[in-house]
């Protein structure tokens, strides 16, 4: 192997954009600086349960170390039929997002480093936390053209917001969350997909396009339905493809369109997992998606116990994927 002469960035804008092949396997952990801007509400306050902007009730997990919303208490939106009188939007303009990015940003290394902007709670999962799941869902199949309007107002308004925290930060990339996928299937038909969601994603992929950043799409669960759609709207990159997916299906179709920011996740959130379990999840997903050349590495800790096997996970990833040529010649063989 010979001395690598990319930056993290360099190398990382290659795999994720396919613009050549990488020197190494890119982990997010190293070539990444993660952004959340201080500004932001989408939750509850970071360690607590509350409110957030909306009205929203949220619990804090901290086995998890993240949030969830609270289910004890009704949802915001009882009645779809009366979202137009509930519904509050932040007022979002009041914010000096420049002055926060100046601080928020002190100490990044944008030379270096690709800046990862978290952008969560798309429109179809605001409208489940709004209405809960359950009414959610009603109200798609009872009151079509108000769910829609529904999605369109925070469409708006997340459309909005993401026009002034990218005139402000900058950032490399936009991490966009809305979940589509349960562990069994698809949380709503592909037709559903298309007929109330997709038209929003597509405006925001065209937001974020148009500021020069790269658009990758997080969703959970079993989402491979959705991909031909994602990508239509302009996904450049997936996460976290969760094992519940045929990867090398998904590797064969859209490969050569997409790229793929995928991770050891399973075993490394149990606290009796050995290590040589992580050692060969790690392998298993470099070896599955390094020899498109498209792959973005990630280890995934929802477990606060397990925070140690994360260095594991990373470290033995450097090591097997330090020189991609290894992996280049796979595929070519």
């Amino acid at each position: 192997m010979g001395q690598h002469v990319l930056t993290q960035k360099e190398n990382a804008l290659r795999a994720i954009l396919r613009t050549g092949e990488p020197e190494w396997v890119p982990i997010v952990d190293d070539c990444m600086e993660i952004l959340f801007p201080s500004p932001l509400q989408e939750y509850s306050p970071f360690g607590q349960g509350g409110k957030d902007w909306f009205g929203c009730l949220w619990e804090w997990d901290e086995a998890s170390f993240s949030h969830a919303p609270d289910v004890r208490k009704p949802p915001l939106i009882e009645d779809i039929l009366e979202w137009r009188d509930i519904l509050k939007i932040p007022d979002i303009d009041a914010i000096d997002w420049k002055a926060a990015a100046r601080e928020d940003m002190t100490n990044m290394d944008r030379e270096n480093k690709l800046v990862r902007l978290f952008c969560t709670l798309g429109p179809f999962e605001r409208a489940s936390i709004l209405m809960g799941m359950e009414g959610a869902f009603i109200a798609m199949m009872e009151e079509p053209e108000e769910y829609k309007a529904l999605i369109d107002a925070l469409t708006d308004y997340k459309i909005h917001l993401l026009e002034l925290i990218l005139e402000a930060y900058q950032p490399d990339e936009v991490f966009f969350h809305d979940d589509l996928g349960a562990a069994n299937g698809p949380l709503i038909s592909p037709e559903m997909y298309r007929e109330f969601i997709k038209p929003a994603h597509k405006r925001i992929a065209e937001v974020i396009r148009r500021h020069g950043a790269i658009y990758t799409h997080h969703s959970c669960g079993n989402m491979q339905a959705f991909i031909p759609d994602l990508i239509e709207n302009g996904a450049q990159m997936l996460n976290p493809l969760q094992p519940l997916n045929n990867w090398q299906e998904i590797i064969d179709q859209y490969g050569d369109k997409v790229s793929f920011n995928v991770g050891a996740e399973f075993h490394a959130n149990v606290p009796s997992t050995e290590k040589e379990q992580l050692i060969a999840d790690t392998h298993q997903v470099i070896d599955t998606f390094a020899p498109g050349g498209n792959l973005l590495f990630q280890c995934y800790i929802s477990n606060m116990e397990c925070m140690g096997n994360r260095e594991i996970i990373n470290e033995e990833a450097r090591k097997y994927g330090a020189d991609y040529s290894v992996f280049s010649a796979r595929k070519n063989s």
